[in-house]
């Protein structure tokens, strides 16, 4: 690791003969300058490339000013001092995500002089690394103040997927924004990245409204497909050609995955709720965080199925949710346990069981023929019950069981929140 105060030692030896800065350039330095100290070390590299290349023009007019810099670099050394203290070097994935920042934004200054399109393309690079930076130290704190990172260091790096994600999506984006140029398609790029920028904003903020280190000793499992990001700027894409017009609200309500995004965040929202209610009433939490509960929130809201293999992965987050996550056999949402819910009132929870041990991870061919047949026509009914007559085979099929699971999941939460509240 470069030492940031001799990076900018020799930045103020230079400084004498930079004239004047590029307005881009300097809008872009000012939006890594209000990031806060998390990506201190990288900021300065990127802030670095960019005092290259105005020096590099020779322009007239000085406009430098020393007495900021000298406090930056005091607050840079501090920033970084901190940084190496509480972070050390356990954290990794996400060093690796701010060097995949410095490797996007580098060129997009070094074609400011080729490209006047690179300006509008910059700044938006510059918004969505100071959201990225923003959700990752915020959820890095939360990890701090319950000394996740010493505690369960795999874990903790297991929950930043979303990060790393809205990273490989930011660098694809930008790629496909500079074959766009200032075509019709580069204001649907942008927009479908501001998209991403906010869900990536609320996804932290709830993992870190409910983040404990859990006590289960599970090991931490594969990473799944969070897949989106990709999948709303498809649809924004496809809109957007079938209106013509820049209506940027329009074609992010024509995204059945936003809307998808949007009732997952409600469901997960209102499950923090419902553990706040039992906490303040001095009770156990319904949904207990678990290691499986806490990679659920950080997964669910950009995980769209498209296949078996991904609906796979969404009803087992279901399943660690409203039933390993709320006591299994003794189902802490239940009346006959202290909850609010008629042990009646039951089909959402029937309906996930049944999917994962008769079709998803089991198979219903077990036992004898009467019962093989009960197992298919139960499994017939779910599907039908989530509004699919057939055995789902195509995309279509697999997202629209997605967002009735979804409902249903709201309707049921809610239904909990409701009794907490009676």
């Amino acid at each position: 690791m470069r030492d940031p105060l001799k990076q900018y030692r020799s930045l103020m030896r230079e400084a004498q003969y930079i004239q004047r800065m590029l307005a881009p350039t300097q809008q872009f330095i000012e939006q890594l300058e209000k990031s806060s100290s998390f990506s201190a070390i990288n900021r300065l590299a990127l802030a670095e490339s960019a005092w290259a290349l105005q020096h590099q023009r020779e322009l007239h007019e000085t406009t430098l000013n020393f007495q900021r810099m000298a406090a930056q670099v005091h607050t840079a050394q501090t920033m970084a001092e901190r940084l190496q203290r509480e972070f050390g070097s356990s954290i990794e994935t996400i060093n690796s995500q701010a060097e995949q920042w410095r490797a996007l934004v580098e060129p997009a200054i070094q074609q400011l002089e080729e490209l006047r399109s690179v300006n509008d393309q910059m700044a938006g690079l510059a918004d969505s690394f100071t959201v990225w930076e923003s959700a990752t130290t915020k959820l890095a704190r939360d990890f701090l103040d319950v000394e996740f990172f010493s505690r369960n260091v795999a874990l903790a790096e297991r929950l930043f997927a979303p990060s790393q994600q809205f990273t490989d999506f930011a660098r694809d984006t930008v790629s496909l924004l500079e074959r766009a140029a200032d075509g019709p398609q580069a204001w649907v790029l942008r927009a479908s990245l501001e998209v991403a920028e906010e869900q990536l904003i609320a996804t932290s903020g709830m993992l870190g409204a409910i983040i404990v280190v859990p006590d289960d000793g599970d090991s931490v499992s594969a990473s799944r497909p969070l897949n989106a990001p990709y999948i709303q700027q498809e649809e924004m894409l496809s809109a957007a050609e079938e209106g013509g017009d820049e209506d940027s609200t329009r074609i992010v309500q024509a995204s059945p995955a936003a809307y998808e995004v949007n009732l997952s965040r409600q469901m997960l929202k209102t499950i923090a709720t419902c553990n706040e209610i039992r906490k303040v009433a001095g009770q156990v939490e319904i949904f207990k965080p678990t290691t499986r509960l806490l990679e659920v929130f950080a997964d669910v809201p950009w995980l769209i199925p498209t296949d078996k293999e991904s609906f796979a992965c969404f009803v087992d987050c279901l399943y660690f949710l409203f039933y390993e996550g709320a006591g299994k056999d003794n189902l802490r949402f239940l009346k006959t346990n202290g909850g609010p819910i008629d042990d009646a009132d039951f089909d959402f929870i029937l309906c996930i069981k049944h999917l994962r041990n008769k079709w998803i991870r089991h198979d219903a061919d077990h036992g004898d023929e009467s019962a093989i047949k009960k197992s298919w026509a139960e499994l017939s009914s779910k599907f039908q019950w989530l509004g699919l007559t057939h055995l789902p085979v195509s995309a279509e099929d697999f997202r629209l069981l997605h967002m009735n699971l979804l409902a249903q999941s709201v309707t049921f939460v809610n239904k909990i929140l409701q009794g907490l509240v009676a």
